[in-house]
Protein backbone atom coordinates (compact mmCIF):
# COMPACT_ATOMS: atom_id res chain seq x y z
CA UNK A 1 0.00 0.00 0.00
CA UNK A 2 1.53 3.14 -0.69
CA UNK A 3 1.65 6.45 1.48
CA UNK A 4 -0.93 9.21 0.52
CA UNK A 5 -0.87 12.71 1.41
CA UNK A 6 -4.07 13.66 3.49
CA UNK A 7 -5.30 15.00 0.29
CA UNK A 8 -4.57 11.82 -1.74
CA UNK A 9 -1.54 12.66 -3.24
CA UNK A 10 0.99 9.50 -3.67
CA UNK A 11 4.12 9.96 -1.67
CA UNK A 12 7.60 8.74 -3.22
CA UNK A 13 9.66 7.45 -0.10
CA UNK A 14 12.50 7.89 -1.80
CA UNK A 15 12.01 11.64 -2.91
CA UNK A 16 10.52 11.64 0.77
CA UNK A 17 13.40 10.79 2.43
CA UNK A 18 16.04 12.71 0.43
CA UNK A 19 13.36 16.01 1.07
CA UNK A 20 13.96 15.03 5.07
CA UNK A 21 18.02 14.78 4.37
CA UNK A 22 18.25 17.89 2.29
CA UNK A 23 16.10 19.99 5.11
CA UNK A 24 13.04 20.26 2.83
CA UNK A 25 9.84 20.29 3.22
CA UNK A 26 8.69 16.36 3.32
CA UNK A 27 5.54 14.26 4.51
CA UNK A 28 6.59 12.71 7.83
CA UNK A 29 3.93 10.17 8.50
CA UNK A 30 5.12 7.60 5.77
CA UNK A 31 4.88 3.87 7.61
CA UNK A 32 8.59 4.40 7.11
CA UNK A 33 9.51 7.21 9.23
CA UNK A 34 7.08 6.37 11.88
CA UNK A 35 8.48 2.90 12.04
CA UNK A 36 12.17 4.48 11.78
CA UNK A 37 11.07 7.19 14.63
CA UNK A 38 9.97 4.13 17.19
CA UNK A 39 13.01 1.94 16.53
CA UNK A 40 15.23 5.64 17.37
CA UNK A 41 13.14 5.81 20.31
CA UNK A 42 13.81 2.44 21.80
CA UNK A 43 17.32 2.68 21.21
CA UNK A 44 17.68 6.14 23.22
CA UNK A 45 15.40 4.79 25.78
CA UNK A 46 17.96 1.75 26.07
CA UNK A 47 21.27 3.76 25.96
CA UNK A 48 19.63 6.29 28.31
CA UNK A 49 18.92 3.36 31.04
CA UNK A 50 22.59 1.61 30.01
CA UNK A 51 24.15 4.95 30.23
CA UNK A 52 22.95 5.37 34.28
CA UNK A 53 25.57 2.25 34.92
CA UNK A 54 29.27 1.94 35.19
CA UNK A 55 29.83 0.94 31.47
CA UNK A 56 32.37 1.93 28.90
CA UNK A 57 32.57 4.26 26.72
CA UNK A 58 33.29 1.48 24.07
CA UNK A 59 30.15 -0.53 25.57
CA UNK A 60 27.66 2.67 24.48
CA UNK A 61 28.92 3.16 21.14
CA UNK A 62 28.45 -0.33 20.59
CA UNK A 63 25.00 -0.23 22.20
CA UNK A 64 24.19 3.29 19.36
CA UNK A 65 25.37 0.65 16.63
CA UNK A 66 23.07 -1.88 16.93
Amino acid sequence: MASRTPDGQPIDPVENRRRMAAGELYYSFTPELIADRQKCQVARDKYNEVSKEKVSRRELVQLLNE
